[in-house]
């Protein structure tokens, strides 16, 4: 039984939540209202969600250990969203095509480790001038893709890779990579 003093407290979390809840929630995904965040980890997903409302405040997407098989231009959909971070970890991406990222100008922490890439096509970072971590461990990359659209990438991560060659262009335009 609720007393009248925890009624206003109440009110005022549930006009809180209200308020906050244009963060819409994919279908399958656990989302925090507080922190902007949707955890959508080991759900099952095929593709990125499509079902998260173009007025959502979510800020981090976290997809890592799905069954993403592929991106392709558009299946990343969120032109008007402000997402800052978005993990799509230990999926099994093979190709990164061109400007499946083009819509995420807002993006800054890149989560792509673990998975199978075998390919970056030359486009694929355009869009993501915001970018500043950028996490490609544990792929199978044999050379670097360029890197010369995130001119803001401070952090590069590509452990446990098969690199062999390293392209003259690949870092050109990238001045504030302070770890790679």
């Amino acid at each position: 039984m609720l007393r009248l003093r925890t009624l206003p407290a109440l009110c005022i979390l549930v006009a809180m939540v209200t308020h906050l809840g244009h963060c819409t929630c994919p279908e399958r995904c656990l989302c925090d209202t507080i922190s902007h965040h949707a955890g959508c980890a080991n759900a099952g997903f095929t593709q990125v969600p499509q079902d998260v409302s173009e007025d959502s405040q979510l800020r981090m997407l976290d997809l890592k250990t799905n069954h993403i098989h592929e991106l392709a231009a558009g299946d990343v959909p969120f032109s008007t969203l402000e997402f800052l971070e978005m993990d799509l970890s230990n999926n099994n991406l093979a190709v990164l095509s061109d400007n499946i990222f083009v819509d995420l100008r807002s993006l800054e922490d890149l989560d792509l480790s673990g998975n199978s890439i075998e390919e970056v096509q030359e486009n694929a970072f355009v869009g993501l001038s915001s970018l500043t971590r950028l996490n490609l461990d544990d792929n199978r990359l044999v050379t670097l893709p360029s890197f010369t659209s995130l001119p803001r990438l401070t952090s590069l991560s590509l452990s446990y890779n098969q690199l062999h060659e390293v392209p003259s262009y690949a870092f050109r335009a990238v001045n504030d990579l302070r770890m790679l």
